[in-house]
């Protein structure tokens, strides 16, 4: 089956398997009605503009990898698809118009200029037309997502800003929302930087900031590369360089009509693949200088792909993770 026929399918399995980017809008619908509220501003999707349909494509490269690639490499098209969070990320875009392929979701878009935009989904039950069984909102790379309401009609709040924030940004956001809403703290479900960029005080590897999840996920491919496994069979071809996390944000309903939303924590993991084992820590010894000397370094190529880490339910409840087959799981590196 193709992304979009999967994602159709069965939206959390899809989550499980794909890491999801999704685009800032939606084609030909966008937020309305903004205002101040409180010295914040905010918008709002309209009924027709609730509703948008979804195309999936994967990406081949990461950008992180190609800025640095030597020139005639990747072609300009590979150049184009490529993103920051690394090759195997499914992208999704929105557009109003639909086809007979595209996914039809409840879609809620970031204003790029910054402030809180809301979706009220409405109920399934009494609603004209084909439901969409699916949410999604635009890609949080620092943002926070709020839900409020009930999971027969919830509303989804996306906040950010499009230039730096003062002071602590989980603070700005919860600020802005309480303000926009009318409710409280304790009656919205939230999703910040500290569950999927980074917490403040978790360090991964090198000494930079991460989560915990990303953190157990570092260690845990630094165990299954270990080139010191008895049962390694060949996984000394890979060094690891860098887990960086990033998240993205859904909702599914049941036949029921009842909506549960998610936090998808992903990783973006950079790797150094060697065509022969990489060396090991030991010297060798040299007959011509009567020494021992370190072996030379053997080149590597590196590259950059993306995996989900885990899936957290968010709303309502919050608290749970969608089971996984193990603790870890992810496509080898290799594809």
């Amino acid at each position: 089956m193709s992304l979009n026929d999967d994602l159709k399918s069965d939206p959390l399995a899809f989550a499980q398997k794909h890491c999801i980017k999704a685009g800032d809008v939606a084609g030909g619908h966008s937020a309305a009605d903004r205002r101040d509220v409180d010295g914040y501003k905010y918008s709002k999707m309209l009924d027709g503009d609730k509703v948008s349909y979804l195309n999936c494509w994967k990406a081949d490269l990461g950008r992180d990898v190609t800025a640095h690639a030597p020139k005639g490499t990747y072609t300009e098209d590979e150049i184009k698809r490529a993103i920051n969070e690394g090759a195997d990320t499914v992208c999704i875009t929105a557009q109003a118009a639909s086809d007979t392929t595209t996914v039809p979701a409840w879609f809620l878009p970031w204003d790029t200029r910054g402030g809180t935009v809301a979706l009220r989904i409405p109920p399934k039950a009494g609603y004209t037309g084909s439901y969409p069984p699916f949410f999604l909102t635009a890609a949080i790379n620092g943002c926070s997502v709020f839900v409020s309401g009930t999971s027969q009609k919830p509303r989804v709040f996306h906040a950010g800003k499009g230039t730096g924030v003062e002071g602590d940004a989980v603070k700005v956001w919860r600020d802005m929302v309480v303000a926009v809403s009318g409710k409280t703290l304790d009656q919205l479900a939230e999703a910040n930087k500290t569950m999927y960029i980074k917490d403040g005080a978790t360090k991964d590897g090198k000494g930079f900031d991460t989560t915990p999840t990303a953190k157990k996920f570092e260690q845990a491919l630094n165990r299954h590369y270990d080139p010191a496994r008895p049962d390694n069979q060949n996984k000394d071809r890979v060094q690891i360089r860098e887990v960086r996390p990033w998240g993205a944000f859904f909702g599914v309903c049941n036949a029921g009509g009842d909506w549960t939303f998610y936090l998808q924590e992903n990783a973006t993991i950079t790797y150094d693949l060697f065509e022969k084992p990489a060396p090991q820590n030991h010297h060798f010894y040299d007959p011509i200088v009567r020494a021992f000397k370190k072996p030379k370094p053997i080149p590597g190529k590196s590259f950059s792909v993306s995996r989900p880490m885990t899936v957290r339910q968010i709303f309502p409840g919050g608290g749970g993770t969608a089971a996984m087959k193990s603790q870890w799981e992810w496509t080898t590196l290799r594809g």
